[in-house]
Parts: structure tokens; sequence; C-alpha cells
């Protein structure tokens, strides 16, 4: 099955070896990034929490309907609360952000997911979106505060 989008095709600790596989592969006009192994665990683990959180966006529970999606929306409006202070650098690339909600950091984020995360992060917001009239009108002071 050929590959669609993007996917590790070495892992190695020699650059060397891997300029010469990038330079094999961008040969034959295919597009070569080379990244730190733990940039793409992080992009791998943040497409599996994205996937859960879509998936539980997708449940409903009895007679009760929207008790998850609620849930959900609510965690995702409240303030980022991180459990060690944020790298200078991050700060200084995102400093809006820096006191903002779970959702403006999903926002910040998003253009730096592939394919998959990113339609399922729309679908999340779409979902939030459709809730209700005051979920429309807190994520639209995210986009334009």
């Amino acid at each position: 099955m050929p590959l669609q989008g993007r996917d590790v095709i070495e892992v190695a600790g020699d650059a060397r070896r891997l300029f010469e596989t990038a330079h094999k592969i961008s040969a034959i006009d295919l597009t070569v990034t080379m990244r730190r192994a733990l940039e793409v665990f992080r992009e791998h683990a943040a497409a599996v929490v994205i996937e859960w959180i879509f998936d539980i966006m997708q449940v409903h529970i009895g007679g009760q309907g929207q008790v998850l999606q609620e849930l959900v929306a609510a965690e995702l409006f409240a303030p980022r609360k991180p459990d060690k202070p944020l790298h200078p650098d991050i700060l200084a690339a995102y400093s809006e952000a820096e006191n903002g909600s779970r959702l403006d950091w999903l926002f910040l984020y998003h253009p730096r997911l592939w394919k998959r995360p990113r339609l399922n992060l729309k679908q999340i917001y779409v979902t939030i979106l459709t809730l209700s009239h005051e979920h429309r009108l807190t994520v639209g002071e995210f986009i334009a505060p």
C-alpha cells in the first residue's frame, strides 16, 4: 500500500547516513524532512489524544445526549494549567496564549499537526460549535477577542 502523507522512513544516530537517505528520496521528487525522534513521538502522542477526545465527542449516554460533549467543551474553554513553567522560547512564540485556554493552545498548534489529527480537531471544533449559541460566542471570542 503506498504511503500517503508523511511517515518515518529511517531512524539512525548517524547524521551522514540520514542525509544520504534523504538525498536519495529527494532525487525522486519527494519532500524529505529530518526531525528529532522526540518531535515525531510527541506528534504521534498528540494524535492519539486528539483521536481519543474525538471518539468521546461521538458518544451519547442514555437520554442525556450531550453530557460528554459539554464536559469536553468546558475543559477546552478552561485555562491551561501547565505542570511546569513553559520554556522561554515557547512563551516568546506564543505570548498571546500564555494565560489562555486549552482551546487557544489547540488553535496555535493546529497547523503543526498532520492530516488526520487536524481533521479530528476540526470535527471537535464543529461539535462544540453546534452544542449551543453560548459555545459559538465563546469560540468567537477566541478567534476575534
